[in-house]
C-alpha cells in the first residue's frame, strides 16, 4: 500500500502479511481494504484509492455484496467510505503500480505488518517517482 498527498508525494507505505489460503481475487481486495483502513485512520478526507485489480475496482464501485470471502471484504471495504469526504476508485495499470508491489515484499522480509510514515527506504521512492511516469 502507498499513500501519496496531492502531488504525488508518498506519505505512508505499509503492507500486512496474513497467513491465508486466499484466491487472488481475496487476497488483492484484502490489500485494498488494508490501504483503505489505513488512510481512514490517518484521517485523509478526499481520496482516490488505485488497484491493478480490476474486478476488485469493478466490485467496490458497484457495491458488490455477498457472503463469500470476497464480498465480505468488498462490503469492509465500502464501509469505510463514510470516513471520506470524497472518495473514488481507479483501476491502474500492473506496470504503473510497481512501488505497491515491491512494498508487499517488505511483509515477507520485515515481519506482519509494515508502516512507514517518513524516513522511506530509497528503494520505495526511486520507484515512487517511476510510477509517476
Amino acid at each position: 500500500m502507498v499513500g501519496r498527498d496531492v502531488e504525488g508525494k508518498v506519505v505512508v507505505v505499509g503492507c500486512r502479511r496474513v497467513t491465508a489460503w486466499w484466491e487472488a481475487a481475496v487476497a488483492e481486495a484484502k490489500a485494498l481494504e488494508f490501504g483503505v483502513e489505513i488512510a481512514a485512520k490517518m484521517n485523509f478526507s478526499n481520496v482516490i484509492f488505485g488497484s491493478d485489480a480490476k474486478n476488485v475496482v469493478s466490485a467496490v464501485e458497484n457495491g458488490r455484496e455477498d457472503r463469500c470471502p470476497f464480498g465480505l471484504s468488498v462490503t469492509d471495504i465500502t464501509d469505510y467510505v463514510t470516513s471520506f469526504i470524497s472518495c473514488r476508485w481507479s483501476h491502474v495499470l500492473w506496470d504503473g503500480n510497481t512501488v505497491a508491489h515491491h512494498v508487499a515484499r517488505l511483509c515477507t522480509e520485515s515481519g506482519n505488518e509494515v508502516l512507514y510514515f517518513s524516513d522511506f527506504p530509497d528503494a520505495i521512492l526511486a520507484l515512487a517517482e517511476i510510477d509517476l511516469i
